[in-house]
């Protein structure tokens, strides 16, 4: 029976796409897959206990991997540039995350929910991934080493901290939508570090999948807000800018009621009620609308036609005549 693969075993077999492990298996060595460029998915028991470092960089076709629940710990770059990688498990007993062991994973991973017996994650764990659907830091982790999620944008990020641990300022590069524990939003949006995100959501959902599940009607909440908010904000550049290129044509009640409307509007941008932003947003445009319909009948009115060009007629008391220098 085969209890250990050795380090560098199959490093660069770069024709074979699949291995089959043995239920004995219990040791993998460092790099022990390292450059399988044909390797696509790998599944391993739970009668694995270790797993060594890089053991599965730069193999590029590698899509999903299924980890044992026998291991405490994801070696440093053990899929380091598996940029086909997808979907990968964190096991629940895992308590660490080595240096740059998912780095350059730019295939588009799906996200990682972490256990709360995780306590530390290396320096560049999951930099420069592209995108990551979503992380859940539970609030066991005390520790997140430099540049963990630099380069990465991650959809939404879960956090477990009633008050965030100290991280360095290029930790995260992205945040979508950051999810905290229920008032302590404020703690987040000002913290070094942790000021990346573009919404802050304060929830009592669990860290986690469930928490994710629980979120989806808030998130569809979140995108309608964002939409509203993107029509208004264009709406407010247009109507400026049509009053700022008619100058004087537009009449002073008008021209006031355009401001108002946009005052009215952008006060209502502040806040996160969609509907009241859509309702001032169509008051907004109406009241531009009327200074359309005035311009049209302006111009509609035979006063206000451009004169027609006078006559070339010659006067009679003129008489051509050719002009020669002397």
């Amino acid at each position: 029976k085969i209890e250990e693969i050795g380090h560098d075993a199959f490093a660069y077999c770069g024709n074979i796409s699949q291995y089959d492990l043995p239920d004995s298996l219990q040791y993998i060595g460092d790099r022990a897959f390292r450059g399988n460029t044909s390797l696509e998915e790998m599944n391993i028991s739970d009668s694995v206990k270790y797993i060594g470092e890089e053991t599965f960089s730069y193999c590029s076709s590698l899509t999903n991997v299924t980890l044992p629940d026998s291991i405490d710990a994801i070696g440093d770059y053990m899929f380091a540039y598996c940029t086909s990688l997808k979907n990968v498990n964190i096991p629940e007993n895992v308590t660490s995350i080595g240096d740059g062991a998912f780095q350059g994973c730019t295939g588009g991973l799906e996200g990682f929910d972490l256990s709360d017996k995780v306590t530390t994650i290396g320096e560049s764990a999951f930099a420069d991934c592209g995108t990551i659907g979503y992380v859940t830091l539970p609030e066991s982790i005390t520790s997140i080493g430099t540049n963990a999620f630099n380069g990465s944008n991650i959809g939404k990020l879960f956090v477990g901290w009633d008050e965030p641990i100290q991280v360095e300022t290029n930790t995260f590069s992205r945040v979508d939508t950051m999810y905290c524990p229920s008032g302590s939003v404020t703690n987040y949006r000002y913290e070094r570090g942790w000021n990346v995100a573009k919404w802050y959501i304060s929830t009592e959902n669990p860290v986690g999948i469930e928490g994710i599940e629980a979120n989806k009607e808030e998130d569809r909440r979140r995108a309608e807000l964002a939409q509203a908010r993107n029509t208004a904000e264009s709406s407010i550049h247009q109507v400026r800018k049509t009053l700022k290129d008619l100058g004087e044509k537009v009449d002073g009640a008008d021209r006031a009621a355009c401001e108002t409307a946009i005052n009215d509007l952008e006060e209502a941008v502040k806040g996160e009620d969609k509907d009241l932003i859509t309702k001032r947003t169509d008051a907004l445009m109406a009241a531009a609308k009327k200074i359309g319909e005035k311009l049209n009948q302006q111009q509609a009115q035979p006063g206000a036609q451009q004169e027609a060009p006078k006559s070339q007629k010659k006067d009679d008391d003129v008489v051509d005549a050719d002009f020669k220098e002397v």
